[in-house]
């Protein structure tokens, strides 16, 4: 957590600024790749536990891992030399697929099983992205998740648990809006989180399943904003503050505020998911419909309420 404080620290010196756009949520120029304390604390941890405790670096991770590399060097590029967004999808894609089948052959690449974790890993990388809107929202989000999912995968817990350093080292800017994590952060750590599930061999849909519900407040988020721009007619891709998070501090939450709203529910979901046997398909079903309904009238209820 030391390193990964003094780097995002160290970040703010270089000054690589992200400049206020549509989707912003700050009005002056800010640091950016913040991101980089987050990886800084997660090899840290790898590395130590793998020379100090045991053996944990093997071939499926180190695939994972250099794909999350690879995507969070073009993330940092991204910051200094806008790279488009179908240019950063495709790379993504590739990046995925090649995890995909090198780490994990087991999985045929003309499957159905293949193109729907394509899909879903390329989704979640830019749905954590996009989710990177305010101070402290998308690593408080992903550190109550990761928590939770050591808790739930045996086979990849450590590697969940690797990230709690680095966000907690960031997460002390980040929450004083010194810093944001940028695109080298939400690409290396939205490749991660879904990836790692690839390591529960036995019950890969399940896993993904019982990780979509602990992620169901950012993905209901992202999901039903995208959705609502389709309908409209609207570009998906163009900078906006049509995410209900965005209206909620648009309707004066502070960040913090918001921030603390969905790292609860996040903790909710972690806290049905002891309660509720996620692995059976039924139960499964109904807990993703109750989220569903849940969330449509919290948040439209929440969206409306005149500001404060």
């Amino acid at each position: 957590t030391l390193i990964a404080y003094l780097v995002t620290k160290g970040m703010m010196t270089l000054k690589i600024l992200d400049h206020p756009e549509e989707r912003s949520s700050h009005k002056a120029p800010l640091p950016t790749s913040g991101g980089v304390g987050i990886i800084t604390g997660f090899i840290t941890f790898i590395l130590a536990y793998h020379f100090y405790v045991a053996p944990l670096i093997t071939r499926p991770f180190l695939w994972i891992f250099a794909g999350a590399m690879t995507l969070g060097a073009m993330g940092f590029i991204d910051e200094i030399f806008e790279i488009s967004f179908l240019k950063r999808l495709a790379i993504q894609l590739i990046v995925s697929a090649l995890i995909i089948t090198q780490a994990f052959p087991y999985v045929d690449i003309l499957s159905l099983q293949f193109i729907v974790l394509l899909i879903l890993l390329g989704g979640f990388i830019n749905g954590y992205n996009f989710f990177d809107g305010l101070n402290g929202l998308a690593g408080t989000s992903a550190l109550m998740a990761c928590l939770f999912a050591a808790c739930f995968f045996q086979g990849s817990a450590i590697f969940y648990l690797a990230f709690v350093p680095g966000l907690l080292g960031f997460l002390y800017w980040n929450y004083q809006g010194k810093i944001i994590q940028g695109d080298v952060g939400t690409f290396f750590t939205g490749l991660c989180i879904p990836s790692f599930l690839l390591l529960e061999l036995n019950d890969i849909s399940d896993s993904i399943l019982l990780m979509g519900h602990l992620f169901f407040p950012m993905l209901f988020d992202v999901s039903a904003t995208i959705a609502t721009r389709l309908i409209k007619r609207k570009k998906v891709t163009q900078p906006h503050k049509g995410f209900f998070f965005h209206k909620l501090n648009l309707k004066g939450w502070p960040h913090l505020r918001v921030t603390g709203l969905y790292g609860s529910l996040v903790v909710l979901q972690g806290i049905t998911a002891f309660i509720f046997n996620l692995r059976d398909p039924m139960t499964l079903g109904i807990i993703y419909g109750a989220n569903t309904v849940f969330y449509s009238i919290l948040f439209c209820s929440l969206s409306r309420r005149p500001a404060t």
